[in-house]
């Protein structure tokens, strides 16, 4: 009986120390799994932290970066305008000293030598053309309007002399060229044309003795003129 009741002494010593083991590892257990996600969570916090607080660093240097690219936009966009307009202002010299070809609707004025037979008691001198007659026609469409001249493809600038050199006329010191003579001018076709018809204007002037023919037209061409080479002149101060 005595052995009995130690074996049974020895039995619940042996349940409880089992469950006090099984206790420790359960309490231990319930820790750790409490544990484990507040770690975790934390950790990806402060990892999503730095990303937030790296993507608004990066955020920053792209929106001064744009700003920067903005405003060399801007300067370029005023920069451009500029050139456009020193462009324009550049052109409209050129075609003024007549060093750019163009091209626009007006008038063709054709002078010749008359064609009629003369007689014993005319003067053949008056019915060939001669530079005068050259200069009345232009002279006559400048103040018509004409915004650009020339002569059989010769550009007549405000430096273009015109001369008789026997049969030929002389324009631009070198070009020489003779009858008949096409003077294309550039401008209002209507108004053009009606200055040289005008009662008693270059047309009635010319007409019965020389060849004197005029069309108007949507496209002359006229090519540019060699740009003259200025050996004395240089920019004033005044």
């Amino acid at each position: 009986m005595k052995k009995l009741t130690e074996h049974l002494n020895k039995n619940k010593f042996g349940l409880f120390l089992v469950f006090c083991i099984l206790g420790i590892m359960l309490a231990t257990q319930f820790r750790l799994t409490r544990q484990m996600p507040t770690t975790f969570s934390s950790e990806r916090a402060a990892l999503l932290a730095r990303q937030v607080e790296a993507a608004e660093k990066k955020h920053k240097e792209l929106a001064k970066e744009v700003e920067s690219l903005r405003q060399k936009v801007a300067n370029l966009t005023e920069e451009q305008g500029h050139l456009r307009t020193y462009q324009d202002t550049l052109t409209k010299y050129q075609i003024l000293a007549g060093t750019l070809a163009v091209e626009g609707p007006g008038v063709e004025v054709t002078l010749d030598d008359a064609k009629k037979p003369l007689t014993a008691e005319e003067n053949p001198n008056l019915y060939v053309i001669h530079d005068e007659d050259v200069l009345l026609v232009l002279n006559e469409l400048r103040a018509a309007g004409a915004e650009a001249l020339g002569i059989n493809g010769e550009r007549v600038t405000a430096m273009t002399e015109i001369r008789c050199v026997g049969p030929t006329i002389l324009l631009n010191k070198t070009k020489r060229i003779s009858a008949p003579f096409v003077i294309q001018a550039i401008g209002n076709p209507a108004a053009l044309r009606n200055s040289l018809m005008m009662p008693g204007g270059v047309y009635d002037q010319l007409k019965d003795f020389i060849t004197i023919s005029i069309k108007t037209s949507e496209n002359i061409k006229i090519k540019a003129a060699t740009p003259p080479d200025y050996k004395y002149l240089k920019e004033g101060r005044g």
